[in-house]
C-alpha cells in the first residue's frame, strides 16, 4: 500500500516552506487542518486530492493561493479565518459540493474564476471590505440566489454570468 492510498488527514504542525503542489494527488479521506504557524499555502498544494471534504485556513495565512484546491471535487466545507486579505484565481473552481461561503471582512479581492462552476453554491456572504471581484468569479453558479455587493469598486467580465 502506497502513501497515496492511506492518507486520512493532514495536520501541519509547523512550516515556513513553500507548499507548491506539496500534497498533490493524495487520496485524502477527509480534512486538512493546519495549526497557526503555517503562513502560506502555495499554488495547487492540494491538487487532485479527490477525497478532501473540508479545510480550515488558519489565522496565520493572509493569501489563499491560485488553484489551491484544484481537483478537490468533494470539498464541501471551507473555513477562512480573519487574516486572509485576498483569494487567488481558481481557488474554489469546479467545486460542486460547496453550498455556502462566508468571505471574512479582511478580504479585499477575489481572483478570476475563484468560484467558477460551483453549481450548488446558493449563498455567498461577502466582505464589507471587498473592492475587487475577478472575471468569471461566480460564473456558472446557477444555484446562487442572492449576493450583496456593498463597497465593491471593480467587477470583472462575466463575474455573475
Amino acid at each position: 500500500m502506497s502513501l497515496r492510498e492511506r492518507v486520512y488527514s493532514i495536520l501541519v504542525v509547523s512550516a515556513t516552506a513553500n507548499f507548491t503542489s506539496a500534497f498533490a494527488n493524495l487520496l485524502l479521506e477527509s480534512r486538512y487542518h493546519p495549526v497557526d504557524t503555517v503562513t502560506s499555502i502555495s499554488y495547487c498544494a492540494f491538487y487532485n486530492c479527490t477525497g478532501l471534504t473540508s479545510a480550515n485556513i488558519p489565522d496565520s495565512v493572509t493569501f489563499i493561493s491560485h488553484g489551491l484546491f484544484n481537483g478537490c471535487r468533494e470539498l464541501r466545507s471551507i473555513k477562512i479565518h480573519d487574516n486572509v486579505t485576498a483569494i487567488g484565481n481558481d481557488v474554489f473552481r469546479n467545486k460542486p459540493s460547496i453550498k455556502t461561503v462566508t468571505i471574512p471582512d479582511t478580504v479585499t479581492s477575489i481572483g478570476d474564476f475563484a468560484f467558477y462552476n460551483c453549481h450548488k453554491l446558493t449563498t455567498v456572504t461577502l466582505s464589507n471590505s471587498l473592492k475587487t471581484i475577478g472575471a468569471n468569479c461566480f460564473n456558472l453558479c446557477r444555484s446562487l440566489t442572492s449576493i450583496h455587493l456593498n463597497n465593491v469598486e471593480s467587477i470583472g467580465e462575466f463575474a455573475f454570468f
